[in-house]
């Protein structure tokens, strides 16, 4: 099955980054008819411990956040929803993000509940995100989730205001004089 650098990224979005991942890999592999899907992709030749899988280099958990940290970034927990091991999630609730992904794709409203909860307790910053991927996850659109304005400004906030302030980062005084309010009301 010969297939090119070059080809794998003639079918990738235009504009990205060039970071070639397994899930580009099989679009490109269904693009030239050697596989009927993508999932097929990662069950004949792409999944852990197939033909054309390579082991990357692995990170821990905290070096990941020290480097997004250093780098003035802000470090979100995605697809808690997703995460089935309880003591996997509970050891990631514990680390030091910044936030946590509430609202993910049509899942239904009471699940994002329990997300939202954790992140006004742990005074993080709520997030969401559709999980779209284009032609690589067909079933999910683009804007299939959403986040509020309340919940977005400290994003925008982070974003424009970008600094090598470490102690306190620049959202922190928002979600301190949000969450006093919410509690106020309630």
């Amino acid at each position: 099955m010969p297939l090119t650098e070059e080809e794998v990224l003639a079918d990738m979005f235009p504009n990205l980054p060039s970071t070639i991942g397994r899930p580009h890999i099989a679009l490109a592999m269904l693009k030239r008819g050697y596989i009927q899907t993508i999932q097929e992709g990662f069950n004949k030749f792409l999944g852990e411990g197939k033909s054309c899988y390579a082991e990357g280099k692995s990170f821990s958990v905290q070096e990941t956040l020290d480097k997004i940290h250093q780098a003035n970034g802000l470090a979100i927990i995605a697809h808690p929803h997703l995460i089935n091991d309880a003591k996997t999630l509970k050891q990631l609730l514990e680390m030091n993000f910044d936030g946590i992904e509430c609202f993910y794709a049509r899942f239904p409203k009471e699940s994002h509940e329990r997300w939202v909860k954790i992140a006004k307790h742990r005074n993080w910053l709520i997030t969401g995100g559709s999980d779209f991927h284009g032609e690589i996850k067909p079933n999910i659109s683009l804007g299939s989730s959403w986040v509020d304005e309340t919940h977005f400004l400290p994003l925008k906030q982070h974003f424009n205001q970008v600094s090598g302030n470490k102690e306190e980062r620049p959202y922190q005084s928002l979600l301190k004089s949000s969450s006093q309010s919410i509690c106020m009301e309630g």
